[in-house]
């Protein structure tokens, strides 16, 4: 599936789900690092999984 149909497919099933906030492909990529963080991934680990070369940038979580 390439870009669009995957971005096409979030907003459909966002919609269906009743959320009417814009929702992108990297909407899913911050509520993955968020939940992590919630449930006590430390920030070195989420830095990782989300190839970040710089801890500021996985810092936004906190």
């Amino acid at each position: 599936m390439n870009q669009g149909g995957v971005q096409k497919t979030i907003k459909i099933v966002a919609l269906e789900c009743g959320i009417s906030k814009n929702v992108h492909v990297h909407t899913l990529r911050h509520s993955i690092a968020t939940h992590m963080l919630e449930r006590g991934c430390n920030l070195r680990s989420i830095q990782k999984f989300l190839g970040h070369a710089c801890p500021k940038t996985t810092a936004m979580y906190t």
